[in-house]
């Protein structure tokens, strides 16, 4: 039972790239949140505070079970407010940078052999630390500490910040234009009136293109000496 109560009160591994790409300037305030509260760090560097805290401090977590009893000691309401917290901000800090970072990141290279060079080394880079997340830092925490392993991760999380702070005036600046909320309402209003809508199979009905002509081939062909 102990062992079941602190896996389950630890329950969000370490899955923090440290991102120090370029940025455009409203997505650089989305990833600082805009210096909210007078200058508090980014939502996933607050939530992997919390979390650092509540596996390092027994004041933010329940008792250990005692041998020979069935039922554990349930958490309190404030612990329970700062894992769930914890969770919450972690989840927005990865949410709003995880993959958007990547569109903001292109912005910053004008031809489009640069863009597929970065697009490829963002995502291994952000591949490569998601399974050292899931391998090193979980073994960590399972053998070693919680606490230590998201400490890692909380000086990880802390030296991107502090390098794309440090590399701030160096970035493209690209004027935001329209809102992405008018998007994702066409998408639903759109998907809303086609509900009924018969979808062809046929390869023609479909545009592939700027030239308004299908770009794929009709019968099934291997990859391409270049894909290879």
């Amino acid at each position: 039972l102990e062992k079941l109560q602190e896996a389950t009160w630890a329950p969000k591994r370490c899955q923090y790239p440290v991102n120090t790409i370029n940025m455009t300037k409203r997505h650089q305030r989305h990833i600082l949140a805009g210096k909210m509260g007078g200058g508090l760090p980014s939502p996933s560097l607050q939530g992997l505070i919390l979390f650092t805290l509540s596996a390092t401090l027994d004041s933010l977590r329940p008792k250990a079970c005692k041998k020979g009893l069935e039922t554990c000691e349930a958490p309190s309401h404030f612990q329970l407010a700062i894992l769930y917290s914890a969770i919450t901000l972690a989840s927005i800090g990865m949410g709003g940078t995880r993959f958007t970072i990547a569109t903001m990141g292109a912005n910053q290279f004008d031809k489009p052999k640069d863009q597929r060079t970065f697009f490829n080394w963002f995502f291994v880079a952000l591949y490569l630390a998601s399974v050292i997340g899931i391998t090193v830092i979980v073994y960590i925490e399972d053998n070693v500490s919680w606490g230590l392993g998201f400490g890692i991760c909380l000086a990880l999380n802390a030296i991107g910040l502090a390098v794309f702070m440090f590399g701030k005036r160096y970035y493209r600046h690209i004027k935001p234009n329209g809102s992405p909320f008018t998007s994702l309402a066409r998408v639903v209003v759109a998907t809303i009136r086609k509900t009924n809508v018969m979808v062809s199979s046929d390869n023609k009905d479909y545009y592939y293109g700027h030239t308004g002509e299908t770009k794929l081939p009709v019968d099934h062909q291997g990859p391409t000496a270049s894909f290879r």
